[in-house]
């Protein structure tokens, strides 16, 4: 008798060890990002680029921690299938942020109380990793932080301030090491350049099926696309410029459900053939493909550009931009526009990339070399899969 309950004892034991290892397999996930007027949208989609490849390949579960400021995307998360703690809007408001470039609006210790808060209303274990992407935050905040999460990562790319991180990704061409070796711990593992480049799964082409189709094309399809906000409203801007031009067959606008001037645009648009315009589409990508010149913003869509070998002429909108700009603009893949500009000399742009064909297979070949488009699940392998 006593050998079976020894026996039944036994394995119990080892069944409540069995799950407990389950269980733990899973991997806990937390980001903290924003989105807004003021912010732009381009830091949650790498973060959702970025969370979709984590779901696709490890056994997770993701959780993101976003305030509810004025022209945020947060309905993107919860569509795509994540978990979402909406934090209050910031108490300094859009016009404050925009002006003095307070990306959080808030304090970072009042961010922190209220993000801890949240954790412990809704009972959330300590985490595995937690992902950082805001400017507003550095290593007072990730210090705080430390008690509740066995890894930070963060997503940076601007080089001001110090973080306090086991890793840290800039996604900039051609970044240096020396950029963050004064502002990360010694034991920080620094993930730098395009091939890292966060993107969504569409943009992971084989090399040579985007040079098989951009061979093909002769028409002048020009792509427009300044970002999920366009606050100065360039792309109307943009349109009006181009609209008597004769030596175009197509015109693309991309723009998110959250721009502030949608109606404006296809109010424009709404009786001209040529212009096609296209909201929160889900096949950018392909929209990219079919177009051989795009206008638009720096920042995450250089690489998505570059991934679909599309040159393209570059509106510097924020100082964070410009090295982006200056680096693509010496591959020769882009040219440079500052806003004060637009209205003089975007036709001449225009004009020189349409009478640059000779070069254009080499400009493409560049263009893909930047960037592949398979950043997402480099990182994912490299830092997540072997932790």
């Amino acid at each position: 008798m006593k050998r079976y309950l020894l026996f039944g004892f036994l394995e119990l034991c080892i069944t409540k060890l069995y799950f407990r290892r389950k269980i733990r397999l899973i991997k806990l996930i937390g980001f903290r990002v924003d989105s807004s007027l003021s912010i732009g949208i381009g830091h949650v989609m790498r973060c959702l680029a970025l969370a979709v490849k984590l779901k696709k390949k490890l056994n997770v579960r993701v959780m993101f921690f976003c305030r509810a400021s004025l022209g945020n995307v947060n309905s993107l998360i919860k569509e795509a299938g994540f978990e979402l703690f909406e934090m209050r809007p910031a108490k300094k408001g859009f016009e404050y942020v925009a002006k003095n470039g307070d990306w959080l609006g808030e304090t970072q210790q009042n961010d922190f109380n209220e993000f801890l808060s949240l954790k412990k209303e809704y009972l959330i274990p300590s985490l595995d990793f937690l992902i950082i992407d805001h400017y507003g935050i550095d290593f007072e905040w990730q210090r705080m932080i430390r008690s509740y999460t066995r890894n930070i990562l963060v997503i940076d790319d601007i080089g001001n301030r110090k973080h306090e991180c086991e890793f840290l990704l800039d996604q900039t061409f051609n970044c240096l090491h020396d950029k963050y070796s004064h502002l990360v711990p010694k034991t920080c593992e620094t993930l730098l350049g395009t091939d890292y480049a966060l993107l969504r799964e569409e943009f992971s082409f084989r090399y040579d099926y985007v040079a098989s189709i951009r061979k093909k094309q002769f028409k002048n399809n020009i792509l427009i696309m300044f970002g999920g906000i366009d606050i100065c409203n360039h792309t109307l801007q943009t349109l009006r410029i181009i609209k008597d031009r004769d030596d175009i067959n197509e015109v693309s606008v991309i723009m998110g459900a959250s721009a502030l001037h949608i109606n404006e645009v296809t109010d424009f648009c709404q009786f001209r053939d040529m212009f096609k315009v296209y909201i929160s589409p889900d096949n950018v990508a392909e929209i990219m493909l079919n177009a051989t010149l795009a206008i638009g913003a720096a920042g995450t869509t250089s690489w998505e550009r570059c991934a679909t070998g599309l040159p393209s002429v570059v509106i510097i909108q924020a100082g964070n931009q410009r090295l982006i700009a200056q680096e693509l603009e010496k591959m020769g893949v882009i040219s440079v526009l500052e806003e004060s500009d637009i209205m003089c000399s975007l036709n001449i742009q225009i004009d020189q990339w349409f009478a640059n064909v000779a070069n254009k297979p080499e400009i493409i070949n560049k263009c893909l070399h930047i960037c592949d488009g398979n950043g997402a699940n480099r990182l994912v392998e490299k830092v997540f899969s072997s932790d």
